[in-house]
């Protein structure tokens, strides 16, 4: 960093600092550097030719005390200042007036001596070197916290090499409603992270002690099971390494006060902030308060008023014999209420008028006055004695002469009618010429502007500070709402236009953008938005720029529209210099000041007006001048449709900016498409209708209108009412059913049609306040630019302006005709600002008619459809949905009734095709080759053949033994819906406990180096005697054998392994095995004489042979389809030869090519293919062709070999990078939600053999996940069970049946048998229709074949009488309640559940004596009659009928103790008591 003394030695300083960058490879960001500043802030301090000093930032909590307002806020206020009185000189004797406060018997009276010891005291802690000091790296850092209902406060502090504790950085902030209401430790909670983030700059990756009053933030920072904002809160807080620590809050002064007095402003950009609050929009008083105010003679600098609303006739009342201060207070009044410039008038009148003393008591207020549009700021009266006063007035009042004699004729009118102020404004006087001197700030009004772009510096500050917004001419304020839509904070608003009715709509617009983008556009970025400039933009001069704040170094965006009514084909030709477009020139002339006075940071514009290619010979003779005066000045333009983005209605014009260059944003322009199915219908209010299009669109304008179609955008919308383009009839006619006629658009239909909201410009009525009539809106939405259009533009502009982006790629593909690499660069644009703008957009509830994203979305869309259509051109059409196509490809002819262009282009696509015999259809490939193109009803079979015959592979190698025969558009798509739907695939890949494992990776060598070698088994024997699979992989090919073998022995290993491997490949270099017996003895033998090396991985370590344990599990999997699918376990030794087929002509991720075409050289032939391969096979029978065949195959395979070892050893660092992360702990595996609705397949308790799925075949539904873990299930029997999340796996089989049968279930395992007591075998099992009881059919004498149908009772209910014909009636009647009756689903309870249920049941009809309370504390026994509930009731499933005539709800525990014999009888009495059973029964019943 260097500090010149003049420009010259700043240069060369620049330069040698740039020459040592360039030295050593290190390149600048030209929006990172600032060059010639006086000053330059850098980690928190600024530095500057005085040396370093403090930034404000660290000093604004204390700057921002207040002063006190009692007893209670003077003393702790001193408490702050006690905290560091160390060091502060004569600290008593400066806080001696604020100790005097705090004495008793004084009366409290903050006095200009309070503040002045107040000041003094907040100057030497601001003062760096006293109590303010640097933070020392080496030395530990304290963060002081507090909270308060008022506001939070920070204090980080360092304990120097003195042992005093010294200030690093003071903050604070205000809290917003929501935050006041917080509870106390949320509160404090919300002051630490706030701080840390505040201060992240110091604290971040260092350790540093948080000191808090608030004794539970010690263990709630520690607490591991938080939620909701806790949890976000401690996320946050993760970041960091630090230690809390409580202090008494009597101790806590020094972040104390801060809290208790914070600064005004609640803003909060640190991420701490969670509960956000919507600005208030309340209208103040109305003007009868103001003008009440004025009357009495009072100062309104005294006073706060809100002035929204006013009256004008009564204001100019107040106005006719006004004081000078009275004056100053109307102007203070219209600048605060952003005023129209007729209640300027009013001023005026009273103050220029002869003879007033305004200009002699208030000088400030008539140099306001001298200026044109509006005020400047009123500062308070100067004496007129003052040297500078005296020559001030006399200047002004020479002003006011000229003033008063221009406006003499029209000052009468005033009384009436105030806003006649235009009409009276005196001309103003344009200096022009390459002559015209600078005036005091150096700027020539020259009228030229700089066209140069400025796009990435422009976007660099908008992104990081926000912008400086003037909009010229505007009307609705549509460049304010199309900046706030890209995400760019607007820091200052100023407006300026003359029309009365366009500010006030404005207005109310600025309130409605501010409550939806609240953080881009706080209300205090536009309460001067009326009075920073005069609103007429031919007074706006160098002295009103730089009032405005031109020259305090902020960034400056300007948005114009000049009215086009003298350019515009509409017009009457008048050119750029009629009345209405001459404004031109004050824009060129307020643009080119603007640009001299900001030359660090030049502005960005964005210009629109019509469009001016049109044919012009029949508007005016000057027009190519015009048009040529106008692209000299500003630069040559950009033209599109608003149409093109989305609109509904046309508005074809030209647009310059100098955010971005005219040809590549004209460029990304051409590309776009309008998102399909926008109809004018859409906005529409209801039973209102449009013609159907009688005329297309012709270029220029953008084509959206087809012949007889719907209309999809209205003719360009003007300022005039029943325009001819929305007449009767006209293409802009809306028919109205209530007018029985046609009209035209109403003002809510023409602004969704421009993009804004439905009503945005309705303005509410008020008292005394000039209304917005429909005609009023009607004009305002003609002269307003589109907001779709513009939002894009800006969009588009920002983003090829940002570095680094596509623009460059845009511009080379314009220039090689690449239109799909502009679109694809362009769409690349959008998407990448869309996520900022997105982000940065206000999260509001969508209304009907609200497009606040219309323009992004539609360029998004539209740039979407273009990259599709220009990347899938006409042949990308399937062939058997076009039926010319395959007439012509089939027959070679087409329909005469097509036009020529039509059959040359059947032509060029029949090229891709051929036919063969009985109607089938061929792709030529580009490598000559060709492939069936199947019909699309035999796509699906052709798949699920493929998918099934291979092994049910997945969706990638499953689409890739399709592609050696067939081909057709969307074959991975069709392939991924046969494979997602394949139910034995969806029950072998359920994954119960799936671990990441660890990766070491091998070092890869060459063809046949290294092979692996393990085994898979045991699975069940079978016919062939065989148990085990031996599973040999090549290292590089990755080519597979699958070898079954009768038993593990060594000598079958190797006899395997000699067979099938070093007898058809050779010796190889290298075997991995793991550590089993089977690798041992004789295999061990035969690797040793063949010179080959045995490597053995680690005990319990499968990962060390990754590859032949992936392809075993690969093998598993495979053969648990093909054995559930051929129903045939036993015979899985012959599917493993298809298994291996099928995985030696996949392509492999790894290499790119299957092991089959690395080691035959020629694409596999496929026995499961419909169709033969039409390809020779190799023939020596011609000496000469053989040898150009083996030739051909050699050079293949030198050429995939080095592309295959490419492709392995990027696999393998993928892979090593996947693994790294899951080492470092960072990798989570995804953790897989049950919630109820979701289909689940249910883990087998045990696994009969290694070829069973473990996923059951049942697939139930999620009925509600319980605490603790476990979820209950519900089957389509409608039956319900709970099962641990751990035994589940979800199901993506679609379109499941969810209904319930409840005739589908069977016979629960719980039944045991009542011959054998065994529990299994539930398909032999039989229960009786009248005890419920389970009897084996084979357990039966005499045994029963099988289940009998209908009614059936066991041998006991037999035995005992039961009737079956009375037992079958009683299940009809059964059957037909429960039909009738909601079904009750029981749950599935446990055998020991059951058993005491049934227990309880049995006792239904005993007696038992239970001792009753009696008098005192005697006990009577009473006898009482049980009856059972219901299993629902369990556990209280028995009532107690007693003699007494009382009941009650018993367990069956209680039943036990006090339960009589069987044959037990009561006394007589207890019988005549307690009615029977039977009655009771039905009673209930």
């Amino acid at each position: 960093m260097y500090s010149s003394n003049s420009p010259a030695e700043h240069i060369e300083h620049v330069r040698r600092v740039l020459c040592c960058l360039s030295a050593v490879g290190i390149k600048a960001h030209p929006t990172k550097c600032l060059f010639a500043c006086d000053v330059v802030e850098y980690l928190g301090c600024n530095v500057s030719h005085y040396g370093l000093t403090p930034h404000e930032a660290k000093v604004a909590a204390i700057a921002a005390i207040r002063p006190a307002t009692n007893v209670s806020e003077v003393r702790a206020l001193l408490g702050l200042l006690n905290y560091y009185r160390r060091f502060v000189a004569n600290f008593s004797a400066i806080a001696f007036p604020l100790n005097q406060l705090l004495k008793k018997g004084v009366a409290f009276v903050w006095g200009p001596e309070q503040q002045a010891a107040l000041d003094e005291l907040k100057r030497i802690l601001s003062t760096e070197g006293l109590a303010l000091k640097r933070v020392d790296p080496d030395r530990p850092l304290l963060l002081y916290c507090d909270w308060s209902k008022q506001g939070i406060g920070a204090v980080l502090a360092q304990v120097g090499e003195d042992g005093l504790e010294h200030i690093c950085a003071c903050i604070s902030r205000s809290l917003n409603v929501h935050e006041q209401q917080y509870v106390s430790y949320k509160g404090e909670l919300l002051a630490v992270v706030w701080a840390c983030q505040v201060l992240r700059q110091y604290i971040h990756g260092r350790h540093f002690t948080i000191i808090t009053d608030h004794e539970p933030l010690q263990w709630l920072m520690g607490k591991k099971d938080l939620t909701g904002q806790y949890a976000r809160w401690a996320m946050i807080m993760a970041d960091y390494e630090f230690t809390i620590i409580h202090r008494k809050g009597a101790e806590h002064n020094n972040a104390d006060v801060l809290s208790r007095m914070p600064r005004a402003d609640d803003t909060d950009v640190s991420g701490a902030r969670l509960d956000h609050v919507e600005p208030d929009q309340s209208v103040g008083p109305q003007l009868t308060v103001l003008c009440t105010l004025l009357a009495t003679s009072v100062s309104l600098s005294d006073v706060e008023v809100d002035c929204s609303a006013w009256d004008e006739p009564l204001f100019a009342a107040a106005c006719a014999q006004p004081s000078a201060q009275q004056l100053a207070d109307c102007v203070t009044l219209c600048k605060a209420a952003q005023a129209k410039a007729s209640w300027y008038s009013c001023v005026y009148a009273a103050a220029l008028a002869p003879g007033s003393s305004v200009l002699e008591d208030c000088w400030p207020l008539g140099d306001a006055l001298c200026e044109t549009g509006s005020p400047a700021d009123v500062s308070e009266p100067l004496p007129s004695n003052s040297p500078v006063g005296e020559q001030r007035i006399q200047q002004l009042k020479a002003s006011s002469v000229l003033w008063h004699a221009a406006a003499a004729p029209q000052l009468s009118q005033l009384s009436v009618n105030p806003s006649h102020y235009n009409a009276w404004r005196p001309a103003c006087v344009v200096s022009k010429g390459k002559g015209a001197k600078p005036d005091q700030y150096g700027v020539k009004l020259t009228g030229g502007v700089c066209t140069h772009v400025i796009g990435p510096s422009f976007s660099g500050h908008a992104c990081a500070e926000g912008v400086v917004l003037l909009e010229l001419f505007g009307g609705i304020a549509t460049g304010l709402e199309c900046v706030l839509r890209n995400g760019i904070r607007v820091r200052k608003y100023v407006y300026c236009d003359t029309d009365p009715v366009a500010q006030r709509v404005a207005a109310h617009r600025m309130h409605q953008l501010s409550a939806q983008y609240s953080a881009l556009l706080p209300h205090e970025s536009f309460a001067q938005a009326f009075t920073a400039l005069p609103q007429d933009v031919w007074r706006i001069d160098t002295a009103a720029l730089v009032a405005a704040g031109a020259l305090d170094g902020s960034q400056w965006l300007v948005i114009a529209g000049w009215e086009c009514v003298d350019l515009s084909p509409a017009g009457k030709g008048a050119g750029v210099h009629g009345p209405h477009s001459s404004t031109f020139f004050a824009l060129r002339r307020v643009l080119g000041a603007l640009q001299q006075l900001q030359q660090r940071k030049p502005p960005g514009y964005l210009l629109e007006n019509t469009y001016l290619d049109f044919d012009l010979g029949r508007v005016g003779r000057n027009m190519p001048q015009d048009r040529e005066l106008i692209f000299h000045s500003v630069g040559y333009p950009v033209h599109c449709d608003a149409a093109r983005f989305g609109s509904y209605a046309h508005r074809l014009r030209h647009y310059w900016t100098n955010l971005a260059a005219a040809e590549r944003l004209q460029c990304c322009i051409g590309v776009v498409q309008r998102p399909p199915g926008l109809f004018v219908s859409d906005i529409l209010l209801p039973g209102r209708c449009t013609l159907p299009v009688a005329a297309a669109d012709r270029p220029p304008m953008y084509v959206c209108n087809v012949l007889r179609e719907p209309r999809a955008a209205f003719p360009t919308f003007v300022t005039v009412v029943n325009s001819r383009a929305f007449k009767a009839n006209g293409p802009g006619a809306v028919y109205d059913p209530s007018l029985r006629g046609y009209t035209e658009p109403c003002p809510d239909e023409r602004e969704l049609a421009m993009g804004f909201d439905r009503g945005c410009t309705r303005v509410p009525d008020r008292p005394r306040q000039p209304v917005v009539t429909e005609q009023h809106r009607h004009v305002l939405t003609g002269r307003a630019m589109d907001v779709n259009a513009v939002s894009s533009l800006l969009a588009l502009s920002l983003r090829l302006s940002q570095p680094g982006s596509s623009s460059q790629l845009v511009a080379g593909a314009q220039q090689k005709g690449d239109a799909v690499a502009a679109v694809s660069a362009c769409a690349s644009c959008v998407e990448q600002l869309s996520s900022h703008v997105s982000n940065a957009a206000p999260q509001h509830s969508a209304t009907p008619g609200h497009t606040g994203s219309a323009a992004r979305s539609a360029a998004l869309h539209s740039m979407a459809s273009a990259v599709d259509q220009q990347s899938a051109p006409a042949q990308r059409r399937d062939i058997w949905c076009d039926p010319q196509l395959l007439q012509f490809v089939l027959h070679g002819k087409c329909t005469d009734s097509l036009p020529l262009s039509a059959v040359r282009a059947l032509q060029r696509r029949a090229l891709h095709y051929s036919a063969a015999a009985e109607g089938t259809v061929h792709r030529r490939m580009p490598d000559g080759s060709t492939r069936i193109v199947p019909s699309p009803t035999d796509r699906e079979a052709i798949v699920r053949v493929m998918h099934e015959r291979s092994g049910h592979f997945g969706e990638k190698r499953t689409a890739h033994l399709l592609l050696t025969q067939f081909w057709w558009y969307g074959l991975f798509s069709d392939v991924y819906r046969v494979c997602r739907s394949c139910g034995l695939c969806r029950r072998v890949n359920a994954d119960f406990n799936a671990k990441a494992p660890v990766l070491q990776p091998l070092p890869i060598k060459g063809l046949f180096y290294r092979w692996g070698v393990d085994l898979c088994g045991e699975f069940l024997k079978t016919p062939r005697g065989n148990r085990y699979i031996m599973v040999c992989i090549e290292y590089f090919s990755k080519h597979v054998e699958l070898i079954p073998l009768p038993d593990k022995r060594p000598e079958t290993t190797a006899h395997a392994f000699l067979s099938h491997v070093l007898a058809r490949f050779g010796s190889c270099a290298e075997v991995v095995t793991d550590q089993g017996t089977e690798w041992r003895g004789a295999f061990d033998a035969l690797l040793e004489s063949c010179f080959i090396d045995h490597r053995t991985t680690a005990p319990n370590h499968p990962q060390a042979d990754g590859l032949a344990e992936r392809i075993v599990q690969t093998v598993k999997n495979a053969l648990r389809k093909l054995c559930e699918q051929c129903a045939d376990v036993r015979g899985w030794d012959e599917s493993i030869h298809w298994v291996a087929l099928g995985y030696r002509c996949s392509p492999q991720s790894s290499t790119g090519f299957s092991p089959y075409e690395l080691l035959y050289a020629r694409r596999p032939v496929i026995p499961p293919a419909i169709v033969q391969q039409l390809q020779a096979p190799l023939s020596f029978d011609c000496p000469v062709t053989a040898a150009a065949s083996l030739l051909q195959r050699a050079e293949r395979v030198r050429l995939v070999c080095p592309e295959a070892f490419g492709n392995l050893l990027i696999a393998q660092h993928r892979d090593s990078l996947r693994y790294a992360m899951v080492r470092s702990g960072s990798f989570q595996p995804t953790l897989v939600k049950f919630y109820p609705g979701q289909f689940v397949y249910v883990q087998r308790p045990a696994q009969a053999n290694t070829l069973q799925i473990k996923a059951r075949p049942e697939i139930l539904r999620v009925v509600a996940v319980n605490p603790g873990g476990s979820v209950t299930l519900q089957g389509k029997c409608g039956t319900t069970t709970q099962q641990n999340m751990e035994n589940l796996a979800p199901c993506f089989i679609p379109n499941i049946d969810p209904a319930v049968d409840p005739t589908l279930g069977h016979v629960s395992g719980s039944h045991p048998c009542e011959v054998c007591r065994f529990v299994n075998r539930a398909d032999k099992m039989l229960l009786c229709d009248n005890c419920n009881t389970g009897w084996h059919v084979d357990c039966l004498t005499p045994k029963l074949p099988a289940v009998p149908a209908g009614v059936w009772a066991c041998p006991y209910c037999v035995s005992a009488g039961v009737d079956l014909v009375v037992l079958e009636a009683r299940q009809a009647a059964n059957q037909r309640a429960a039909e009738s009756a909601p079904v009750n689903i029981a749950p599935l309870f446990s055998v020991a559940r059951r058993r005491l249920v049934a227990e309880a049941e049995a006792l239904h009809g005993r007696w038992l004596v239970y001792p009753l309370p009696g008098l005192g504390r005697t006990k009577v026994p009473t006898w009482g009659l049980l009856q059972y509930l219901g299993e629902q009731q369990y556990p209280r499933c028995l009532r107690v009928h007693y003699s007494s005539g009382q009941q009650q709800d018993v367990t069956l525990r209680l039943v036990r103790q006090y339960l009589q014999g069987a044959h037990s009888t009561p006394p007589p009495d207890v019988l005549a008591a307690v009615p029977s059973v039977a009655a009771r029964d039905a009673a209930v019943s």
